[in-house]
């Protein structure tokens, strides 16, 4: 067994890896969340590998005797995608209680906006796009800080809470219209050091930078 981490937060790297093992062996690659196993593609010998790290993930790699099962095709973080411009509507939900709607024409990291520089809770994104259903598989949500759950005309698509947030949208998409929400949790340390008359909140965030927080992009289909 091998484990491979990768812990910047804003790019993702590619390396080549020989590893020292019996030619009768071959690697696959293993989902530590759900359990599930795919054989990783070799490039020349069964043990070199051209390994795809996402920002902020691991992934561990064992070699078995067994040849058989589904292929694992990493995904290709260089190909361009159709970015997903123009107005995205915002529902604020604070965890004191507080709601707020508004606009953003372009997506930004909230902590360059007065009005959410200090927020803690959910942001619900929302648009409405229309493309070809049959050219498009997957979304990437692109910079992303914070927990992602994506929903697509209603389908729950999955939860992002590490590494690169993209989702395999293939089945949900339909021609036409297509609704896009995403809810996305926020870290609670910027609202905390908004709270000047809470002594316990300033002495652990007085001394600190705010953090960014939000979907920052750019949202591509491929």
């Amino acid at each position: 067994m091998r484990f491979f981490g990768w812990i910047r937060l804003s790019e993702h790297i590619s390396v080549k890896a020989d590893f020292q093992v019996p030619d009768d062996l071959y690697p696959w690659v293993w989902n530590p969340e759900t359990g599930e196993k795919m054989l990783y593609p070799t490039s020349g010998g069964r043990s070199e590998l051209d390994l795809a790290l996402p920002r902020a993930t691991s992934i561990v790699i064992v070699f078995e005797s067994s040849s058989i099962g589904e292929k694992f095709q990493p995904f290709d973080f260089k190909r361009e995608g159709k970015e997903l411009s123009g107005v995205w509507k915002l529902q604020l939900n604070h965890i004191n209680g507080e709601t707020e709607q508004i606009k953003l024409e372009t997506l930004t990291d909230l902590i360059e906006n007065s009005k959410t520089r200090d927020f803690a809770g959910e942001v619900i994104y929302e648009k409405t796009l229309t493309i070809d259903s049959n050219k498009y598989q997957y979304l990437n949500l692109g910079d992303v800080q914070g927990i992602s759950e994506l929903t697509i005309n209603g389908e729950h698509i999955g939860t992002k809470w590490y590494g690169a947030h993209i989702f395999n949208i293939k089945k949900a998409l339909k021609e036409g219209e297509n609704k896009l929400t995403i809810k996305l949790t926020t870290i609670t340390g910027n609202y905390l050091k908004s709270l000047s008359d809470n002594k316990v909140a300033q002495n652990w965030t007085r001394h600190q930078k705010y953090n960014s927080m939000g979907i920052i992009g750019p949202v591509t289909v491929i």
